[in-house]
């Protein structure tokens, strides 16, 4: 089997069919917090895929399997900003415990920008200190962040990349902007596992562990998919909220960027 297949060639083995229906929003009743899954084969925390719902104007917004269910609350800020604090939460009510924030992108230096990422410790969970981490951004528009991943917690790097190519397409239904997760450490080229599946990856052939798309007409609401590795729950814990908030995060500066790729730094960004 050829090692080094394009993404388009292998999206119909990792992305399920889609309900592109996008009823009114309504209130929704909250839930208990949700409870870490255990089995084997899925991401710790969150579903495969997930919709995030950015309710503008209001303090706080949804994630869930689907838009209509959601699973956790994220507080938001009630404009697209860019710098307002992101605070995910461990269920759907507001006094439910945090589980991940963002800060606002601010300019580093000349040419870099960064968000300040933390993760917090929860109740039997894989670690128990705050895990602090920066998304950085050079003058490739290309955001960066180092975690510790997998049982034996090794530094390892992640980049989220924009794209407009066939992965964000499919995902959403349509010509879209959203961005993909790269594993920059992972083995290079496409290998084949067990089940036969064959790592879809980017073009420098690293393996792409997450991507996520706006969907239209309603462009504050994007669906995040886990991929490859990053969907198995082999990369821990760490990862799933790094990637998931780091998600978030740049998701909502977009929207205050006009639903557009983003470069690294802009005059809306704080100082």
């Amino acid at each position: 089997m050829d090692t080094n297949m394009s993404e388009k060639t292998l999206l119909s083995n990792f992305l399920p069919p889609h309900d592109h229906s996008l009823p009114a929003y309504e209130e929704v009743e909250t839930r208990p917090a949700y409870t870490a899954i255990s089995t084997q084969g899925t991401p710790t925390l969150f579903p495969r895929e997930c919709v995030f719902t950015y309710r503008l104007t209001h303090s706080h917004s949804y994630l869930g399997a689907k838009r209509n269910e959601p699973l956790f609350l994220v507080k938001t800020p009630r404009l697209f900003t860019g710098t307002g604090d992101i605070l995910l939460l461990s269920g759907t009510d507001k006094l439910d415990t945090p589980l991940a924030s963002a800060g606002a992108l601010k300019i580093k230096s000349g040419t870099t920008c960064a968000s300040h990422l933390r993760l917090k410790p929860r109740l039997g969970g894989p670690f128990t200190q705050p895990i602090d981490i920066d998304i950085t951004v050079g003058t490739k528009n290309k955001y960066q962040f180092t975690i510790p991943v997998g049982p034996a917690n090794r530094s390892e790097t992640f980049e989220w990349r924009q794209s407009t190519g066939e992965l964000v397409q499919s995902l959403v239904g349509g010509f879209q902007y959203g961005m993909k997760l790269v594993r920059l450490d992972g083995p290079t080229g496409g290998s084949c596992g067990e089940d036969g599946k064959v790592t879809v990856v980017g073009g420098d052939g690293k393996p792409i562990v997450a991507v996520f798309a706006a969907m239209r007409p309603q462009a504050t609401n994007a669906v995040f998919h886990f991929m490859n590795e990053g969907a198995t729950g082999e990369l821990g814990e760490v990862f799933e909220l790094a990637a998931m908030i780091s998600f978030i995060r740049l998701f909502e500066f977009q929207l205050s960027q006009g639903g557009v790729a983003i470069g690294p730094c802009f005059g809306s960004i704080a100082r």
